[in-house]
């Protein structure tokens, strides 16, 4: 027991001391959380951080947003994209910087660690447009919603063996089994450190619940949907999962809980949706790889 513990206290240190993020971040969550803000002082927040308008251009003009015209200033990407995709566009990319300090033999699977947040980020937004609600905080939820697992490497480096923790399919029986093993488990580390950056609360409850969101008290949608997401970004890396089972009988058999919890949130429980979704997320992961790198580099 004192070996977890001290596991435990290297990671509670390592979250406790992990750099601020930069001050771009601030400056656009400040603008994007007052609702008396113009489209003129988000540009004002973005503008001194070059390289995130580059990334933000290049974004605005990929496939993932289909724009007709080319977007060829800041302040046209946020008229046409709005408030909260470029605060998502922020978010994401100052969130995925922050670890590069990995080390490059961990390249591998650092890159499939993203690649599968991406695409639950996909998910989650496609879900999000799909039920009328903000995108944009969803994609971002969905592209951080591992973090916690990149802050556990860092702290315990191949104790936290990345085949097994980063990379798994992320069944309720591995969560259960980390949370054993280290006495913290990733979401919990993950909602700790948005908290340390002073995120919006929607993303830290998405975040710290996105595998017990029967556990979040307020907002339970954030995380629900999360969780669907997270399911889906699987999926698509395992397709032989489905092997003539419906969606809905596969997702229900490895989120038991689910159905009840979304009919009791008066969420549509649709099969047909559900399988429109999967689609979606298919023909969007191809799209997505230019938005991605932009990203992480």
């Amino acid at each position: 027991m004192d070996g977890q513990r001290d596991t435990e206290k290297m990671i509670w240190d390592l979250v406790d001391n992990f750099p601020s993020l930069p001050v771009v971040v601030t400056k656009v969550l400040e603008v994007t959380e007052d609702p008396d803000s113009s489209a003129q002082d988000l540009l004002q927040a973005i503008l001194p951080d070059q390289s995130m308008c580059i990334a933000i251009l290049k974004i605005a003009n990929s496939a993932l947003f289909g724009q007709p015209k080319k977007v060829s200033s800041i302040e046209r990407a946020i008229m046409v994209l709005g408030f909260n995709e470029i605060r998502s566009i922020v978010l994401g990319r100052a969130v995925v910087n922050s670890f590069s300090s990995i080390p490059a033999k961990h390249r591998y699977s650092v890159n499939c660690f993203w690649e599968h947040s991406f695409l639950c980020g996909l998910a989650a937004r496609n879900m999000a447009e799909g039920l009328g609600l903000q995108s944009g905080d969803f994609f971002v939820s969905g592209l951080i919603h591992d973090v916690g697992k990149l802050a556990m490497f860092l702290a315990l480096g191949d104790e936290y063996d990345p085949a097994k923790w980063m990379l798994g399919a992320g069944r309720l029986e591995n969560y259960g089994q980390e949370k054993k093993q280290f006495l913290v488990d990733h979401p919990l580390v993950g909602g700790k450190l948005l908290q340390k950056w002073d995120f919006p609360q929607s993303l830290i409850l998405a975040v710290a619940y996105h595998h017990n969101p029967e556990g979040c008290e307020k907002g339970r949608g954030y995380p629900l949907i999360l969780q669907v997401a997270d399911f889906y970004a699987h999926l698509i890396n395992h397709p032989h999962l489905l092997n003539g089972t419906s969606h809905e009988e596969l997702i229900c058999s490895f989120l038991p809980k689910l159905k009840e919890q979304w009919i009791e949130l008066n969420l549509p429980w649709d099969p047909f949706t559900m399988e429109t979704w999967y689609s979606w997320l298919k023909i969007e992961a191809r799209h997505g790889s230019q938005v991605m790198s932009l990203l992480t580099s």
